[in-house]
């Protein structure tokens, strides 16, 4: 990388195209190196936060997940019910009020 590079190099002054892509300038090189190392270590800070908030959307997801489960089994919980106390009324219409007595 461009860092790598500007680190380890000894002179006052560096060719580099860092702030105009395709066009060699020279720069001062202590400059420049500053430059970049807060340009890294910014980039590391937003990777960083990124990565917090995406730990947390996955937390969320699952513990989402979790409450959908949930509410699955209780759906069918109540199907099953309804289904039973469905069953009860047509079994208890089919029959006359003389064949219950």
């Amino acid at each position: 990388t461009e860092l790598s590079r500007v680190r380890v190099h000894e002179a006052p002054m560096v060719n580099s195209d860092m702030w105009n892509p395709g066009v060699l300038q020279r720069v001062n090189t202590e400059e420049l190196r500053l430059s970049l190392t807060t340009e890294q270590r910014s980039l590391e800070t937003q990777v960083r936060e990124l990565d917090r908030r995406l730990k947390r959307f996955e937390r969320s997801t699952r513990a989402a997940n979790r409450r959908l489960r949930a509410i699955d089994n209780e759906a069918v919980t109540v199907e099953d019910v309804e289904k039973a106390v469905h069953g009860a009324f047509e079994e208890a219409t089919r029959r006359t009020i003389m064949q219950e007595l």
